[in-house]
């Protein structure tokens, strides 16, 4: 496996999956303004969901595989899990 991808992969797929998390407690800080809260729900689940994904490319990447398979992490973990499951090329 190529740690330095491995580490994009890691440091990706913990940012995207911390922002979605954030996006789903969005409309409780920011309670009155409901416009501004679609608004910002969006912003923070698409940019959690390309980060994840991202960070699933750099993942099959590092295990020797074409980047075109990390578009699995649209599946979130369930991509993920099968990206995880793949054997590393790079022995």
């Amino acid at each position: 496996m190529i740690v330095e991808y491995k580490d994009n992969a890691i440091a990706l797929i913990v940012v995207g999956t911390i922002t979605l998390i954030i996006s789903r407690f969005v409309p409780k800080i920011f309670g009155g303004f409901p416009e501004l809260d679609i608004v910002l729900v969006w912003i923070c689940s698409l940019g959690g969901a390309i980060a994840f994904v991202w960070g699933c490319t750099f993942y099959a990447k590092s295990k020797g595989y074409h980047r075109a398979w990390g578009l699995l992490g649209w599946f979130f973990y369930l991509g993920l899990l099968i990206l995880v499951i793949f054997p590393d090329r790079h022995k």
